[in-house]
């Protein structure tokens, strides 16, 4: 019987640590080459991203500034406009004459059966109106309304310079009113 003795024993032990630390680095080295490569593909994974939203950011602002450039204009003619209606609003303010009271009688005074066909205003304070009525009682009933209280207070005077009856009819009629000065 033959019995071996080894002698390298202690240097087999040797190469097997020194075999455990090289698969251990390549162990760390693979993994941090699998991070590296992970932040790698995330980092260009979001430079395509950002360089899109860039991209899509750029085209709203070119959109954006075309708009404005379009509008330089209008904003530029509605400041123009603006400063000559204060202009004219200054020249204005001391000859208007307020003709709310006098559109709100005729459309109080109003009833079915009467259409004005045209209502004019001139400077002088003079209304003139032309009219058709459906009947004589609707003319009545609508003469009648610019001589009561309230339409003496809004016209000092009413003339019917025409009154004509249709065949049909309904009348047609022109009327002058002069503006009292109170109103």
């Amino acid at each position: 019987m033959v019995k071996e003795i080894d002698f390298l024993k202690a240097k087999r032990k040797d190469l097997y640590r020194i075999e455990k630390v090289v698969r251990m680095l390549n162990v760390a080295s693979l993994v941090v080459l699998i991070f590296y490569c992970l932040v790698v593909a995330a980092t260009i994974f979001l430079s395509f991203q950002l360089r899109d939203e860039n991209k899509k950011l750029k085209s709203q602002i070119d959109s954006k500034k075309a708009a404005i450039s379009e509008l330089k204009p209008v904003e530029s003619l509605q400041y123009v406009i603006k400063q000559r209606l204060s202009q004219l609003a200054v020249f204005f303010d001391g000859n208007r004459k307020s003709f709310s009271s006098i559109f709100s009688f005729f459309q109080q005074s109003v009833n079915q059966g009467i259409n004005f066909k045209k209502l004019e205003i001139t400077d002088e304070g003079e209304v003139t109106l032309n009219g058709q009525a459906s009947n004589a009682l609707t003319l009545g009933n609508f003469l009648d309304g610019l001589v009561t209280e309230s339409a003496t207070k809004l016209f000092n005077k009413v003339n019917i310079n025409s009154l004509t009856k249709q065949k049909d009819g309904s009348y047609m009629f022109n009327l002058a009113l002069i503006i009292n000065e109170k109103s």
